[in-house]
């Protein structure tokens, strides 16, 4: 099944042989060849059986038992059109289940808009025949040749009548459109000697019908191509080449623009999907699995550069903890219990030992704490903490609201950091306050 992922095989059925095509590098070859009958189909289902398996194909019916019919329906839309246009296909090719109907475009018929529709039903019989063949081979779509005619004209700059002949192994086509849509097609014997005469003659009975159906005047010439390998070409019968084949062409168009509406039902074509959303499904999920990798990997390099921070902050705050200790171990015990003239005698004792001292040592902080407290006596302190991490002194007292303020403002206009945990809300009430020496001035 490797050798066929990535290919496209379409069945062709036409008479007197149905054979089988696969693309590969772009261009399509003849892989098996089976008769039109009970026999082929048995045949296509033992070489299904021997080679590999496909894992779609597309089915193009090229058989005269196709049914044409044209009838109008009143202006509809939604569900109502789809219902009505269900019942027209009923009544015109009973249970058949390979139908479509195709809008020409709508008419005025007495004073209500009607739409003109051409109803086409492919051989019940023989499709189910071949489909019944494929068995566990899923089935991409049915179509016809009318339909990627109509398809190749709307690439091409063609008169709005049009005739476009296909010649196949043994029979020729007569397609006609109006407008870019195909309003009559019918499928000729070719004789086994086929000549410009002959297809002449028939491209001007199909003129006389397009007279008679008021799709030209009458007298009108009709323009008439025909589809070669290489596109559309004008007839001319002076050049003329009866091994032409219009097949390769409609292959490709086929491979490469297949028309949205179809004639395989929905619940036929069903499995042809399931390979394609196992492959969306792994896709997806190598897509889900890929970008869990990705976010896993980022995540992980944060967490190392997260684990190398904290060690570092770690070994910092060790370095600092030994510091303290051994400045600290220099320094006397605070007491207990004090009040604000104790802290004051207790700062000046500190300040005493600043001669000894570096301006990087932690005294100078509790220096610059005494200036503060002389120029605010009416600030008393009830408490005093040091925190060695971060040169932050925790003040708890008591001042009324102005001196508070006035002892803030001074702190502000020095630049020293500070952070207000309580503030007095009347006289004499207590205080609590962080001061930050990192940046004082």
């Amino acid at each position: 099944m490797s050798a066929f992922k990535r290919s496209i095989f379409i069945l062709l059925l036409e008479n007197p042989s149905v054979c089988l095509y696969g693309r590969t590098a772009g261009e399509f070859t003849q892989i098996a060849s089976f008769t039109p009958d009970a026999a082929g189909q048995a045949e296509l289902a033992t070489w299904l059986q021997k080679n590999h398996r496909l894992p779609a194909v597309h089915l193009l019916v090229n058989l005269p038992e196709t049914a044409e019919a044209r009838d109008n329906i009143p202006h509809l839309r939604g569900g109502e059109r789809r219902a009505l246009l269900a019942r027209k296909l009923q009544q015109q090719f009973g249970g058949n289940p390979f139908v479509m109907a195709t809008s020409l475009g709508t008419e005025t018929v007495g004073l209500r808009q009607e739409e003109n529709l051409r109803l086409v039903a492919l051989p019940q019989s023989v499709l189910q025949g071949w489909i019944a063949a494929l068995r566990d081979t899923p089935i991409a779509g049915i179509y016809d040749v009318p339909q990627l005619i109509e398809r190749l004209v709307r690439q091409q700059t063609c008169p709005s009548v049009c005739l476009i002949l296909t010649l196949h192994q043994h029979a020729l086509r007569q397609t006609l459109l109006f407008a870019g849509r195909v309003v009559f097609s019918r499928l000729l014997g070719r004789p086994p000697e086929t000549g410009a005469n002959w297809i002449a003659e028939e491209t001007e009975r199909l003129r006389a019908y397009a007279g008679r159906q008021h799709f030209i005047a009458a007298d009108a010439d009709l323009a008439v191509y025909l589809l070669t390998q290489n596109g559309l070409e004008k007839w001319q019968a002076a050049g003329f080449d009866p091994a032409v084949s219009s097949v390769p062409l409609l292959l490709q168009t086929l491979a490469q623009y297949p028309p949205r509406p179809q004639y395989a039902p929905a619940a036929l074509r069903r499995n042809h999907l399931l390979p394609f959303r196992r492959r969306a499904a792994v896709g997806v999920g190598a897509l889900i699995l890929l970008a869990g990798v990705l976010w896993g990997s980022g995540h992980l390099a944060d967490a190392r550069k997260q684990h190398t921070r904290t060690a570092l902050l770690r070994l910092d705050i060790e370095q600092m903890q030994n510091k303290y200790r051994t400045e600290a171990s220099q320094l006397p015990a605070l007491p207990t219990e004090f009040d604000a003239d104790t802290a004051r005698r207790l700062l000046a004792a500190y300040d005493r030992q600043l001669d000894a001292a570096s301006p990087e040592e932690m005294l100078t902080d509790l220096q610059t704490l005494s200036i503060w407290l002389e120029r605010h006596p009416d600030i008393r302190l009830e408490k005093l903490q040091w925190l060695a991490e971060g040169r932050t002194l925790m003040l708890e007292g008591t001042a009324t609201p102005a001196n508070f303020a006035r002892f803030i403002r001074d702190l502000t206009q020095h630049d020293v950091a500070h952070d207000i945990q309580q503030t007095p809300d009347d006289d004499d009430s207590p205080f609590q306050l962080s001061i930050h020496y990192e940046g004082a001035t």
